[in-house]
């Protein structure tokens, strides 16, 4: 969505050094993209907070194709009841955005996207067979899993609780001619468990050859409990072509981790 936001001088000052447009007191013509993660039972090893634990940063070279996984509900097919499609988002290897719309298959694995990811930081139910008549009502039968054609896994959009229609991914990429900086970031942590936070980043994610690139500690919180909300006192601006990940562990035995990031985006 594209919006008009309003800063104060400190913040209006630092993005104008980063060559963002102002006039007066307004940015014009930027996306605000919001990024929330979940896993159920993050470990005492450092995860991405998502519900498969992982995101993937193969280099350009080893982009893949993404299907769904076979193993779904009967329900969840292109002429079913439940979800008709899965669109994919993500950056493809030019670094560019991309997207593709998958049709369901059911029980079977569905077709392979025409287009090779990169990184794939969304995936959301995009066609349904049933209008829901309530909000209690959820639009797919099960859980629906995107993997390579190897079979590794790259996402999953849950129905364990509640079909939700969409992934839950702490992690994003800004693509070509995309850039732009996070707001903060919130966390919300199960019951009295003491969790640690990673933010890491790397950026020029197209150079693979020489002087690559180090995925770098951006910022830390250790020692986390209950709902917490991490504000920075100048915004962190990202290039283009830049990874961006949010990564917990537990001190002891596992937790459930919620993570929201918020990017304001200004693509050239």
């Amino acid at each position: 969505m594209s919006h008009i936001l309003r800063y104060g001088e400190f913040t209006k000052r630092f993005l104008n050094e980063q060559g963002f447009l102002v006039a007066g007191n307004e940015l014009h013509g930027l996306e605000t993209v919001f990024k929330f993660g979940h896993n159920d039972s993050i470990g005492t090893s450092f995860a991405v907070v998502s519900e498969a634990g992982l995101y993937h940063t193969p280099k350009a070279a080893d982009a893949v194709a993404l299907r769904l996984k076979s193993g779904g509900n009967a329900a969840d097919t292109a002429a079913g009841a439940g979800a008709r499609a899965v669109t994919l988002v993500g950056i493809g290897p030019t670094g560019a955005r991309i997207s593709e719309t998958v049709a369901t298959a059911g029980a079977s694995a569905s077709a392979a996207t025409s287009q090779l990811f990169m990184r794939l930081y969304r995936a959301f139910v995009s066609d349904v067979g049933t209008y829901s008549a309530d909000m209690n009502t959820g639009s797919h039968a099960a859980s629906i899993v995107v993997e390579s054609a190897a079979g590794a896994e790259w996402a999953s959009i849950i129905a364990t609780d509640f079909p939700e229609s969409q992934t839950q991914i702490a992690a994003f990429t800004f693509g070509l001619g995309q850039r732009g900086y996070l707001s903060g970031i919130h966390l919300f942590i199960e019951s009295t468990k003491v969790v640690d936070f990673i933010l890491l980043q790397r950026d020029d994610i197209l150079n693979d050859t020489t002087e690559i690139k180090a995925v770098r500690l951006l910022a830390e919180l250790n020692a986390a409990t209950g709902d917490v909300q991490f504000h920075f006192e100048e915004p962190i601006f990202f290039a283009e072509l830049t990874d961006v990940a949010l990564l917990a562990r537990v001190s002891a035995s596992t937790a459930s981790v919620n993570a929201q990031m918020t990017f304001v985006i200004n693509e050239n």
